[in-house]
């Protein structure tokens, strides 16, 4: 998940404008765009048969190429992992 300080940095604003931004379009977005299918059984869940059947046609892929790396304290193990 992109954080609001993230997107502060990315279009020059602080986080806090980055967050009031996002909760004052989100909304409105919202209505305006169609709902995902996902949403549509939240709203009739005699429907998530379904979607369970639509979902396990496809793969999930996930990406860990930045997953954070936990590393003794101690510099010289930590030099030895590098190698």
């Amino acid at each position: 998940m992109t954080t609001f300080q993230l997107l502060g940095i990315q279009f020059g604003v602080s986080e806090s404008t980055a967050n009031d931004t996002f909760n004052y379009w989100f909304p409105l977005l919202k209505e305006l765009l169609p709902s995902s299918l996902l949403e549509e059984v939240k709203k009739n869940s005699s429907d998530s048969e379904i979607v369970k059947e639509v979902l396990t046609e496809f793969e999930l892929i996930i990406d860990t190429y930045e997953q954070p790396i936990e590393r003794p304290g101690d510099y010289k193990k930590q030099k030895n992992i590098l190698r």
